[in-house]
């Protein structure tokens, strides 16, 4: 439970030589959540006579959970220039939130798919599959599976570099970063799996002294 303050004091009292006792402000992490707007958007319809029109699209945006223009307290104590954090923080908000919600939108196109996966593969439109068309499916399903484990690496490696920058304009003030990981379980491929196995992915960085 610890000792009480009156036993603190006490043990402090007792010491002769002087003691320097430093608050420092706790880590903090850097990232982000996605929200889902209407967006408008213009573009031209040959339905229409060729005339712009505007329609509403659903657009993803990133919410960052700390504001560019005010330093962190840990940043603040240490020293760190206000133009310094936004670097970081815009590299965060416009590389590394982008390259990650990708990696997630493929991850969960291919979910979806996965589960009609048989159905789609053996019947179409009403009907049994003709020849070929099973094959074409199949190779749908590679294509997906490649561009799901290709934006995971990419998301891995943009958010490596802007630690690596992070880190780079943070040491000399005696900050060290390093990348907010979150895993998410993966579906079982097979009953007889014992383990279930994990993908894990940056969403942001997480901010510490080096002291």
């Amino acid at each position: 439970e610890g000792s009480s303050i009156q036993d603190v004091m006490a043990i402090l009292a007792s010491i002769k030589t002087n003691i320097t006792i430093t608050a420092r402000p706790p880590p903090f992490k850097a990232s982000w959540t996605n929200k889902t707007i209407d967006a408008e958007m213009d573009h031209t319809n040959k339905y229409h006579g060729n005339n712009t029109i505007t329609t509403t699209v659903p657009q993803v945006v990133h919410d960052m959970d700390c504001p560019r223009d005010a330093l962190p307290p840990l940043l603040n104590q240490a020293r760190v220039p206000k133009r310094k954090w936004q670097i970081i923080h815009d590299a965060i908000h416009s590389q590394m939130a982008p390259a990650t919600t990708k990696s997630d939108e493929m991850d969960a196109t291919f979910q979806r798919e996965m589960t009609k996966y048989t159905q789609k593969q053996m019947i179409k439109g009403g009907g049994w599959m003709g020849p070929g068309q099973e094959s074409h499916h199949e190779k749908k399903m590679l294509h997906m599976v490649n561009q799901c484990a290709t934006l995971a690496n990419n998301a891995t490696l943009v958010a490596t570099n802007i630690a690596l920058r992070a880190n780079a304009l943070l040491a000399v003030h005696g900050i060290v970063c390093e990348l907010d990981l979150r895993s998410k379980a993966l579906p079982k491929y097979s009953e007889k799996q014992l383990e279930v196995h994990k993908i894990t992915k940056p969403y942001g960085l997480r901010f510490m002294s080096i002291e």
